[in-house]
């Protein structure tokens, strides 16, 4: 394959055509791609994060912003 830089067209391939059923970025499209010889990088994050997957998960993750110091 070739060398491939972040790109829509390159997400929207991996999401319509290699991944049509993937509900999540971590357990299924990333890993995905590094299957099918993608390179996939990244960086160490230590500011507030919160793993959003669910409407109810996005209601209680912003709860939770009002409730402790970011």
């Amino acid at each position: 394959m070739g060398i491939y830089v972040f790109s829509k067209n390159v997400m929207l391939d991996l999401l319509r055509d290699k991944f049509p059923k993937a509900n999540d970025f971590g357990s299924e499209v990333l890993p995905g791609a590094t299957s099918i010889g993608l390179r996939v990088q990244a960086y160490l994050y230590d500011n507030y994060w919160e793993d959003i997957g669910t409407i109810e998960a996005f209601y209680h993750a912003n709860l939770g912003i009002t409730k402790k110091p970011i």
